[in-house]
């Protein structure tokens, strides 16, 4: 987990409050604590992912999934394109609101106000957001490598990407690949620190797209997070 938050208390609405950019990942993805409880920290997240997946028609599933997913982690200077997949536009009422819950996961860390807010105008350019998937079709960690997606929209942007292989932590009898090793990025391209001037000039590096990922991001398997800083 790398969290930003940024308040700006000169905002003529009397402040604002960004967590974009954060990185949240897991690994493996489920695992025994010490009360013998079988936990799943991303169960959350999958389940509103395949809602949102499982109310689409099959038409709306072939579109989703032929777009590109994108990844523009935290100090890319980034476009947030997700290429030719599922557009907001052709979604439903029912979908929209699912969309917009999965997208809470990460957009409704704030408070209840904020939060509101945030998802708000997230919700009035939901038209214009383009959503891509790849990957398994059915919640069930048992078989394949996991999924992946992304949403890019005027003011939200999530990437959701399983890793292959271990990343160096290697567990007995424990996977930790595709299912159990991922990486998310959450940003908001109207209001992110990561793209702002202050921290340009604050880190000296002023952005730059990172080589060999879509959309000009770092590959997720670097283990880019917030700030510049590694997380495992």
């Amino acid at each position: 987990m790398g969290i930003n938050a940024d308040l700006n208390g000169s905002a003529g609405d009397g402040g604002t409050i960004t967590f974009a950019p954060t990185h949240l990942g897991v690994q493996p993805a489920v695992y025994t604590n010490d009360d013998g409880e079988e936990v799943q920290p991303f169960d959350g997240i999958y389940t509103d992912a395949f809602a949102f997946f499982d109310s689409l028609t099959a038409e709306q599933q072939a579109t989703l999934t032929s777009g590109e997913v994108s990844m523009c982690a935290p100090g890319d200077t980034c476009d947030f394109a997700t290429g030719s997949g599922l557009v907001g536009s052709d979604l439903t009422d029912e979908q929209r609101q699912l969309l917009l819950e999965l997208v809470a996961n990460w957009a409704g860390m704030a408070d209840e106000e904020t939060t509101a807010t945030t998802l708000a105008q997230i919700e009035a350019t939901l038209d214009e957001t383009e959503i891509a998937w790849s990957g398994e079709t059915t919640y069930d960690m048992t078989t394949g490598n996991g999924i992946s997606f992304s949403i890019s929209g005027p003011d939200v942007y999530v990437a959701f990407q399983a890793q292959q292989g271990s990343a160096g932590a290697d567990v007995e009898a424990v996977s930790t690949s595709g299912w159990g090793n991922v990486h998310t990025i959450y940003r908001d391209p109207s209001n992110d620190y990561a793209g702002s001037v202050t921290q340009q000039a604050a880190s000296g590096t002023g952005g730059g797209a990172g080589a060999g990922a879509p959309g000009g991001g770092t590959p997720p398997g670097d283990g880019a997070a917030p700030g510049g800083s590694s997380t495992s």
